[in-house]
C-alpha cells in the first residue's frame, strides 16, 4: 500500500494565510524601528558636529581666508544644517549636512544661526542675513538664554532635543 506524502492544497493555503498576516504586522513595526534609527543617528551626528564646530572656534581654526576669525557657526533649516567658519564678513567653506528623510530640526531660536565663539568658548545666537562683525559680541535683543535644537521624526513618533548653553555647554 502506497502512502503519499507531502501537502495538501488547503494546508499550504493555510500555511500561506498565517504567514501573510505574521508579515503584514510585522512590516509597520519594522519601518517604525528603521525611522527611530534614523532620528537616533541623526541627532548623534548633529551633537557631534556642534563639539566640532565648538572645537573649531576654540583652536581658532580658520578656513575663511584672511581676516579676524569672529566665530564658527551652524545654520539650521528644516532639512539640513550649515557649518561654516566667519572672519569679518567673509564666510569660510561650507559643510552642508542633510538630515535623512522623514527627520524634521526646529529650533527656539528660529531664523537665528549658533555661534561658537573663538577662545571665550561661549555661545551667541545671530542672524546671520544682517549680521555685521559686531553682531558677533552680544547676543541678539531678544535671544532665549539656551538654543534648543529639536530633531524629530512622525513615523517615529519621537523627538531628541540638544540644548546649547550661552555657556557653551551641549
Amino acid at each position: 500500500m502506497a502512502t503519499a506524502r507531502g501537502f495538501t492544497l488547503i494546508e499550504l493555503l493555510v500555511a500561506i494565510a498565517i504567514s501573510s498576516v505574521l508579515l503584514g504586522l510585522a512590516i509597520p513595526s519594522y519601518r517604525s524601528f528603521q525611522s527611530g534609527q534614523a532620528l537616533e543617528q541623526a541627532a548623534k551626528t548633529l551633537e557631534t558636529n556642534l563639539r566640532f564646530t565648538q572645537s573649531q572656534a576654540l583652536g581658532g581654526v580658520k578656513n575663511c581666508g584672511s581676516g579676524t576669525l569672529l566665530g564658527w557657526f551652524i545654520t539650521q533649516s528644516a532639512s539640513s544644517y550649515t557649518i561654516n567658519a566667519r572672519c569679518g564678513t567673509t564666510l569660510g567653506t561650507q559643510r552642508v549636512v542633510p538630515l535623512p528623510q522623514g527627520v524634521l530640526l526646529a529650533s527656539n531660536a528660529s531664523g537665528r544661526s549658533v555661534l561658537f565663539r573663538p577662545i571665550t568658548n561661549d555661545v551667541v545666537l545671530i542672524d546671520l542675513a544682517s549680521c555685521t562683525p559686531n553682531c558677533v559680541t552680544s547676543p541678539l535683543p531678544g535671544s532665549p538664554g539656551e538654543a534648543i535644537l529639536t530633531m524629530s521624526s512622525a513615523q517615529a513618533g519621537r523627538s531628541y532635543e540638544i540644548r546649547i548653553r550661552t555657556t557653551g555647554d551641549i
